[in-house]
């Protein structure tokens, strides 16, 4: 009896950690597409150097995110960024 209220216990923790998981994945995705969005002064869903010269970070590392070497941070390349970012201790201020 005591194992089966253990097992049902361990589970109910780890589906609680799961879905708080992916609610913060969800609005770490929300908050990089708002940032883009605001960045993106021309709207052509994609960032130049220009247009992220007001993040010294971003626009320090633009060339390494710029992964296809097309001159541009595509939302895709953005977001993947953001996701390394939202890795790091969040006691650390982001940079976008």
């Amino acid at each position: 009896m005591m194992s089966k209220i253990l097992i049902v216990s361990a589970t109910a923790l780890l589906t609680l950690t799961t879905a708080y998981a992916n609610d913060d994945d969800k609005h770490t995705d929300k908050q990089a597409s708002a940032t883009f969005k605001a960045m993106d002064a021309n709207r052509d869903d994609r960032l130049t150097q220009n247009e992220v010269a007001g993040d010294p970070t971003l626009a320090q590392n633009f060339t390494a995110l710029d992964r296809d070497a097309d001159g541009y941070l595509s939302k895709k390349e953005y977001s993947a960024a953001a996701g390394k970012d939202h890795m790091k201790d969040e006691k650390e201020p982001r940079p976008y």
